[in-house]
């Protein structure tokens, strides 16, 4: 009986390594992804390895497709914004300025002076309206560059408006611009800071870039410099403040 057992032991043994039909072989190894084996015999000696014609009918496969372009990355396209279409000179007045108002702070000037000149000031929201003018009266400031401007001219009389530029007239104090402008007559306009040369000049219009030039608004003359709040943080400025000082005080004086 053992003898029995021996015998279905090594049949059952030499059934283990009964080779494959080659097409069953090869459908195993391709779907393992084998491209090459080492047979082995019953007790395990190897014998050459075998290199498998997977990996040659894949290439032939591919080689009888299509070939495929190569995908380039794709670079994000740049696309130019175009400018605002503004064309505005420095002469002329922008159309925002129409629908803005001036409200005078309550200052007594000399009514009888040789000249007037008006100083427009708009504040953004970083920039408090006090470092312009309180209710009545200038800035400590403002009263400075005033003063600065009266030593540049020590014959001539000045009478000097101060005027805060909004778009909502709120109070009885304030007028639009174009009749602001036209009964107070001022022979100067001196416009200080971003916010102002933006809304009555045009979008692309800045302190730095019409500074120390003469221009045009409302058929007065102007001239434009820093909102006085920008030399509370760049003191640095108050040289190119009194440089702007010294060409108003000449205009003047023509």
């Amino acid at each position: 009986m053992n003898q029995n057992k021996s015998v279905e032991s090594s049949a059952s043994q030499s059934n283990l390594f009964q080779p494959l039909p080659e097409k069953l072989r090869l459908s195993y190894l391709k779907a393992m992804g084998v491209i090459s084996w080492i047979p082995r015999d019953a007790e395990g000696q190897t014998s050459e390895t075998v290199e498998l014609t997977i990996e040659n009918q894949n290439q032939n496969q591919n080689q009888n497709q299509n070939p495929v372009n190569p995908v380039n990355p794709v670079n994000p396209v740049k696309q130019e914004v175009p400018a605002p279409d503004i064309d505005i000179p420095v002469t002329a007045e922008n159309n925002q300025s129409q629908q803005s108002f001036l409200k005078k702070v309550n200052w007594k000037q000399n009514q009888n002076a040789d000249k007037h000149l008006l100083i427009i000031c708009r504040h953004e929201t970083s920039q408090p309206a006090q470092s312009f003018a309180n209710p009545n009266a200038p800035s400590m400031l403002m009263q400075d560059i005033i003063k600065s401007l009266e030593s540049c001219l020590p014959e001539l009389s000045v009478q000097i408006s101060l005027a805060h530029l909004t778009q909502a007239g709120l109070t009885e104090a304030s007028q639009p611009v174009e009749r602001s402008l036209n009964e107070s007559k001022p022979d100067l306009i001196l416009m200080l800071g971003d916010a102002t040369i933006k809304l009555l000049l045009g979008a692309e219009e800045d302190v730095n870039s019409m500074r120390q030039k003469l221009s045009q608004f409302q058929n007065c003359k102007t001239l434009v410099s820093y909102h006085p709040y920008t030399l509370v943080q760049s003191p640095i400025l108050k040289k190119m403040v009194m440089e702007d000082i010294q060409l108003l005080a000449r205009l003047l004086s023509e």
